[in-house]
């Protein structure tokens, strides 16, 4: 025989029809026309009588059930969840009866065990911590809005000799905070430190370079700036597309430390020129990360009018300088070849166009006639599943000078120093033995 659950949805709906004046039979009928259930008249009489529509109207996971199954539910001491009967349980329905509240808590592992018509359903939960992120996200934002910058009016003292024709331009991709690289294995470390120093010095390097009668600053942010994205079973990462990676931090540490770098070296960019723009683009290992990081520094940077933060979800950004039009993608979605096309459609002509892309790690440069796509340099390290596939970069960032007419004027150049990428621990060469 069949035992179906009361659900509170069911009760309410019958205990209405009962107030309407509604016959036994008649509540039967419409329960088992509405939910598809084969309760009976006896049976809907039964769960008045003996409560069971009260105790699931109220929640209480007790019994409510229009006939007792075998049925043993234990809450055990390490928090885990035990549900013995005749039939295996849903994560829900272990959550309704043990007054979990899966918006809070995940389940982490589940096993389910049978002995002839007997099931055992067994669950293991944990907080549900991006959830517990995003509950607070609002509140986190406003308080990161009133803590921000507030000193960004007056970090540049104006140069009446500034020239608003120029615009300097920062590109820092693929830098993969967060990776794990072990020297012994890949011959270079490679963990937070080490990846956020890194960062901070390419950042400064290329910053200083900056010509001082540029009027404004691009810098791009993203593009891989975080090695992961999702977690896996609440521990570890993955990339957007849960691809699992080596990981140096938990994802919470890396967060905190990444924006809070962010928003420190955006700032100083404040004292090289009046106006700063951030174009925030995602990269295929940290999709819904970098957005996350990109509403903390529209918050962080509220108060101030001299930065702009462009992150809207389109999947391509671009940003126009006179006659200078630039593109910026990730590289994993869209063919080279089909750009040409994509960047006239939906921004329109200049005369001087290139796309901006990262992913491949290495330095590239095509062109039609009609505009160039560069491919930069990645600035991370080597972690293992690149040098198992024996792929190899020169790890390093770029950043150009533009002038709103006559296109590029200058490019500069940040080369991680080579004692940073090399150990002793590239590889054992045996020598000829005499």
């Amino acid at each position: 025989m069949a035992y179906h659950r009361w659900t509170r949805q069911e009760a309410l709906r019958a205990n209405t029809l009962r107030g309407r004046g509604a016959t036994l039979k008649s509540v039967a009928e419409q329960l088992n026309s509405e939910y598809g259930t084969d309760r009976t008249e006896s049976k809907v009489g039964d769960a008045f009588r003996k409560g069971v529509i009260e105790r699931a109207l109220s929640g209480d996971p007790t019994n409510v059930f229009d006939r007792a199954p075998r049925l043993k539910a234990i809450l055990n001491e390490d928090g885990s969840t035990t549900i013995d009967g005749n039939r295996p349980y849903s994560d829900e329905e272990m959550a309704e009866m043990f007054a979990i509240d899966m918006d809070e808590w995940v389940v982490a592992k589940r096993i389910t065990n049978q002995w002839g018509k007997n099931f055992q359903t067994k669950l293991w939960w944990e907080p549900n911590e991006l959830n517990m992120v995003a509950n607070n996200w609002h509140e986190f934002l406003e308080q990161v809005e009133r803590e921000g910058c507030e000193n960004m009016q007056h970090g540049y003292t104006w140069d009446t000799t500034v020239d608003n024709a120029l615009m300097y331009e920062m590109l820092l991709y693929d830098a993969h905070i967060g990776a794990k690289g072990w020297g012994e294995e890949t011959g270079e470390d490679y963990d937070l430190y080490i990846a956020v120093k890194r960062y901070k010095d390419a950042f400064r390097d290329l910053l200083s370079k900056c010509n001082p009668n540029a009027s404004r600053i691009a810098i791009v942010v993203g593009q891989d700036l975080f090695h992961f994205d999702t977690l896996i079973q609440g521990k570890g990462g993955a990339t957007a597309k849960g691809t699992p990676q080596d990981v140096d931090t938990r994802w919470q540490k890396l967060f905190v430390v990444v924006c809070e770098m962010m928003a420190e070296l955006i700032s100083e960019a404040g004292w090289y020129a009046p106006w700063i723009d951030v174009i925030v683009q995602p990269g295929n290992h940290d999709t819904q990360t970098t957005f996350y990081l990109g509403e903390y520094l529209q918050a962080f940077f509220n108060a101030t009018d001299r930065v702009r933060v462009d992150n809207t979800p389109k999947p391509r950004k671009y940003l126009r300088h006179g006659e200078v039009l630039l593109g910026f993608t990730h590289g994993d979605r869209e063919k080279a070849k089909d750009l040409y096309g994509i960047m006239t459609e939906e921004a329109g002509v200049a005369r001087w166009r290139e796309w901006h892309r990262g992913h491949v790690h290495m330095e590239e440069c095509s062109e039609d006639g009609t505009m160039r796509i560069r491919t930069n340099p990645a600035l991370s390290g080597a972690e293992s599943w690149h040098k198992e596939q024996g792929y190899r970069s020169i790890p390093g960032a770029r950043a150009f000078l533009w002038h709103k007419e006559s296109g590029i004027v200058r490019q500069e150049y940040y080369n991680v120093p080579w004692d940073q990428t090399h150990t002793d621990n590239l590889g054992v060469v045996l020598e000829e033995r005499g």
